[in-house]
């Protein structure tokens, strides 16, 4: 019996990893990213779609980390988590504030407000963002990106991630999860404000 929940629970772990990988990987060849797979989170060109895939990116971690981690694996997930999600939330304003700004910008009409290419022409050409809400949702993308890489003093939440994940969740932590705050800075935060 003990050998077969011992079983289990190492074949959930690699679902779970693989679930994360496919999630994250290129589009296979002759396959568009929104044919037979989800649209991943490097693919999004919607502010709010970015978002929703940012966050769902952590759930596989948080199992992984949560049901096959070591003795702290509680203390280390909520801390996880909770760092992480006032990251999330600190560019879920972001996000909104400039959809917002967008909007008002262009007499009411939403069209646009979240594209990550009109976003980025409006911010670079024409009247483009106000002065104070560039430096406030370039602060909130970058605290939220900082959050994610780790950088100091934002890092106190991955010893403790690195240290309670089993081996093959620490290598996705390291090699995929990290490098999302790296690829949103400079994707997001350097192309708007």
């Amino acid at each position: 019996m003990r050998r077969s929940v011992l079983s289990a629970k190492k074949h959930g772990a690699r679902q779970l990893e693989l679930t994360l990988t496919h999630s994250l990987a290129p589009p296979a060849e002759g396959e568009t990213p929104a044919a037979k797979r989800p649209i991943r989170t490097a693919y999004a060109l919607d502010l709010f779609l970015f978002y929703i895939f940012w966050e769902i990116v952590l759930v596989p971690m948080f199992l992984i980390i949560g049901i096959w981690g070591g003795a702290d694996r509680i203390y280390a997930t909520i801390k996880f988590v909770l760092y992480t999600l006032v990251g999330s939330l600190l560019m879920l304003v972001a996000i909104l504030a400039t959809a917002f700004a967008f909007q008002a910008a262009h007499g009411g009409d939403w069209t646009g407000a979240f594209d990550f290419e009109a976003l980025r022409a409006f911010a670079t050409t024409g009247g483009g963002f106000d002065p104070a809400l560039q430096l406030l949702a370039f602060g909130a993308f970058f605290l939220a990106f900082a959050i994610k890489v780790p950088m100091f003093p934002f890092h106190t939440w991955l010893p403790d991630a690195h240290v309670e994940a089993p081996t093959a969740g620490s290598v996705i932590l390291a090699g995929v999860l990290l490098k999302l705050g790296g690829y949103g800075f400079i994707r997001f935060a350097l192309s708007f404000y």
